[in-house]
């Protein structure tokens, strides 16, 4: 276990490093030396998916989930994964399991959010937006979840105030100030909507391009 342990962490160096090959060649050993690892296993799933081997990633989040229920990281990741992939109703299946036992995991919560309204359920996503932003105020996802639930229900003014403290949270992503332009526009506010989109076109240009 000691050997285990000391390849595991060797294998998140490297794969903090961007280096997903070794990392993944260390992972492996970690676990032939210790099948129950669950840090190994977590750590091989990570360099799996950096390394687009999504389907073998999918069956080491699982395995590092089952041998940590402790841990809220693998569940996350597990769905992550599995929501990149298109694959929802399963993501929401795996995050939900994983609430069960950290009922008060923010990101969690707030991928909950986002794939509720995706599915077409705002009222809980705003719900589960709540949560999150309850759970963790310094989050910027929950407060992004939250403003867009809430626009989607006709909660314009609580939407833009959501979103502005989301956008004071987050200094670089696009979605934010795109988010809070396109419920301002809704609202009949275009300077304001100018300005906010301007911001997000500042942040990342392909994301606003077509707005």
């Amino acid at each position: 276990p000691e050997h285990a342990d000391a390849l595991a962490t060797l294998a998140r160096v490297l794969l903090a490093q961007d280096r997903a090959a070794e990392a993944l060649g260390r992972a492996r050993r970690a676990i032939a030396s210790s099948a129950g690892h669950a840090a190994a296993w977590f750590v091989q799933a990570q360099s799996l998916a950096a390394t687009d081997q999504d389907e073998e990633a999918l069956a080491s989040f699982g395995e590092a989930a089952r041998l940590a229920p402790d841990q809220p990281e693998p569940s996350l990741e597990f769905g992550n994964l599995l929501y990149r992939l298109q694959r929802e109703r399963e993501a929401v299946a795996v995050w939900e399991d994983g609430l069960s036992r950290h009922p008060e995991h923010a990101p969690i919560l707030a991928n909950l959010s986002a794939a509720s309204h995706a599915l077409g359920d705002p009222q809980r996503a705003v719900v589960l937006g709540r949560r999150a932003a309850s759970a963790d105020p310094t989050l910027p996802e929950a407060w992004l979840n939250l403003g867009v639930g809430l626009w989607t229900q006709g909660e314009g003014d609580e939407a833009v105030g959501v979103l502005r403290r989301a956008l004071a949270l987050d200094e670089h992503s696009a979605a934010v100030p795109a988010a809070l332009g396109a419920v301002l526009r809704d609202m009949d506010r275009p300077l304001q909507a100018l300005e906010a989109y301007r911001k997000a076109q500042r942040r990342a240009p392909q994301d606003v391009a077509h707005q």
